[in-house]
């Protein structure tokens, strides 16, 4: 490799391979590295292209320290040497293997074995780092079909993903000690803090409080996992025939016993309406409902029969769907542009503000309505080894940060003031629309991230020659998106349908995030209870679509694949060539 790399050095340095006479000046060192500094992007495409070095890239972004130091032994001289020399010696190239014996200095263990070892861990290797790259969520070419459990399993299995820590899952729930929970003083069905054991017990009890369930349903990732809880249930249910402390007698304790299953049953049936996808994206996971389903059936059969309804539902495409379909009755007549709507070179500019604004709304909901609860835990968006938890959020980002992008690159492809000032007041115009239809996200995209980019905020002349009325607009919009307490307002006064800014809810759940997990060593179920707020509030909003008529040929204008983007330097050149700094207005066009 050493090698290699010296000769491809040498090669592109060389006067003699250096092209054209008269660049043998230029300095080609390091001509990769600087390539692939000034265009990110490139380096993403050749990670993409080659396996070696998407390998590598692998390695930066699972393989901790700590695994680094364990991999060490493995991976010492001797035992690179000896597998080097027992690939030259089954291809016959035996000379070459006495030489490194030589130079090494190490003697060479023969084995019986009639395949090179090296060969063989290099395609394992391959295989491995393919099916994990086919997997992994850092493919932005396709964030949707990726399985996260599949991922998970895949990364454990090759050692790149801590398991996560199980917090009070060797004690048997018959067996808890009733002492395990700091109760809230205001409300004692809600405990601020609980062993896992207890929070199990408190949330199936006959006055359990509903909250509770909901709370953990949504949080439960971040002390434990999908696999344990489910066990912890079904540990819950099989109530013992005998009151365990004896304060009860029989009868009293047969009726609190089936109440207890009852309020099982429930928690699992709301487990699998809110959130199938812990089931239908595991196989571990479907498998032990099948379990269990199979083993209550026998005892209570109408218990039994209440989880197949409840998964038949949702492998039918659950109840959303129906209300769906039922609600695009009512979608008002779309505003299509019949000259141009079938010309290959429609643009966006050939359609209505508000029609734009429509498909908008339906692009962004279909992403926004794919986000699950899970995808907010761990703050699994920022942090590389758990960003496949989350490719609705990294998505919906995606999305917002490329129509930014694009809105300041359209606005500075005109060449004039007058063509500026008339896609800026499209854009203003559009934004306003979304504002009207409470897409939040998608308007705080056009007016705070493109319109108030620095490339393009900076073009004072533009600006002051939009009509009064426009740029008043803007300036409202502007202020309402920009202050943190004016937005939240606005959108709690919002009726849905409605796509919030994720940022907002974001940046609250880094906040919370300050918290202690635990307390005294028990699970801190108050900060839960914060996190669930947070994002049940986001799962509220998916709830009600937009009853718009989505216009294919429309909405092909608006993917990101179509949206033309320049980089952003180049942004900032074009802005300086278009409108000099201290320039007088009568010098621009």
């Amino acid at each position: 490799q050493t090698q290699t790399g010296h000769f491809t050095k040498t090669m592109i340095s060389s006067p003699s391979n250096s092209g054209t006479k008269g660049n043998e000046g230029i300095d080609r060192s390091n001509w990769l590295e600087r390539v692939e500094s000034a265009n990110p992007e490139t380096r993403q495409l050749r990670d993409r292209i080659y396996p070696l070095n998407r390998a590598v890239s692998f390695a930066e972004e699972y393989l901790s320290d700590s695994r680094i130091d364990k991999r060490a032994e493995l991976l010492r001289n001797d035992n690179i040497i000896q597998l080097l020399m027992q690939h030259l010696e089954i291809e016959g190239l035996k000379e070459s293997r006495r030489e490194l014996e030589k130079a090494s200095k190490k003697t060479y263990i023969r084995q019986d074995i009639t395949d090179s070892r090296l060969v063989t861990l290099l395609r394992i290797a391959m295989k491995d780092t393919e099916k994990l790259w086919d997997l992994s969520a850092n493919d932005k070419f396709d964030t949707t079909k990726h399985n996260r459990e599949e991922t998970n399993e895949l990364l454990l299995e090759l050692d790149l993903l801590e398991k996560e820590e199980e917090i009070g899952g060797d004690v048997d729930i018959w067996s808890e000690s009733p002492f395990n929970v700091l109760l809230d003083e205001k409300d004692s069905t809600l405990p601020k803090a609980a062993s896992f054991n207890q929070i199990i017990i408190r949330m199936t009890d006959e006055e359990a409080n509903p909250v509770l369930k909901n709370v953990v349903l949504y949080t439960y990732r971040t002390f434990t996992t999908p696999e344990k809880l489910f066990q912890k249930l079904v540990e819950r249910f099989q109530v013992p025939e005998k009151n365990p402390d004896g304060a009860k007698n029989d009868p009293e304790w047969k009726s609190i016993k089936a109440k207890i299953q009852v309020q099982v049953i429930n928690v699992i049936k709301t487990w699998i309406r809110e959130h199938f996808e812990d089931f239908s994206n595991s196989d571990k996971m479907m498998s032990a409902l099948q379990s269990f389903i199979g083993m209550i059936e026998q005892e209570t059969k109408a218990l039994a029969q209440q989880l197949v309804r409840a998964v038949s539902v949702q492998e039918a495409g659950g109840e959303k769907t129906i209300i769906e379909d039922i609600s695009k009755k009512g979608a008002p007549e779309p505003k299509i542009p019949w000259k141009n709507i079938f010309n290959s070179d429609l643009n966006v500019f050939h359609c209505d503000d508000e029609e734009i604004a429509r498909q908008m709304c339906l692009m962004e909901f279909e992403i926004y309505s794919s986000i699950k609860s899970s995808e907010f835990m761990n703050q699994a968006w920022t942090k590389p080894k758990l960003r496949h938890r989350a490719p609705n959020i990294l998505k919906i980002s995606e999305r917002s940060t490329h129509i930014s992008q694009w809105v300041s690159s359209t606005i500075l492809q005109e060449t004039t003031i007058k063509k500026r000032v008339k896609v800026v007041t499209r854009f203003i115009k559009i934004a306003e629309e979304l504002t009207k239809m409470n897409n939040f996200s998608t308007a705080i995209a056009i007016i705070v991230g493109g319109l108030n980019s620095s490339s393009v905020y900076r073009l004072k002349h533009t600006w002051n020659d939009l009509p009064a009325p426009i740029r008043n607009t803007f300036t409202e919009l502007h202020e309402k998106y920009s202050d943190n307490w004016q937005y939240r307002q606005m959108l709690n006064a919002a009726h849905q349908p409605c796509i919030p800014y994720l940022g907002v809810f974001q940046t609250d759940l880094v906040y919370i995030d300050e918290i202690p997990d635990y307390v005294s060593s028990m699970i801190n179920v108050q900060k839960r209870r914060q996190v669930y707020d947070i994002i049940e509030r986001v799962m509220r909003y998916q709830n009600k679509g937009y009853d718009f008529v989505p216009i294919p040929q429309i909405q092909s204008l608006l993917e990101i694949r179509n949206m033309h983007v320049i980089p952003e330097e180049e942004r900032a050149r074009i802005s300086e060539r278009a409108e000099p700094k201290h320039s007088d207005r009568a010098s621009i066009q």
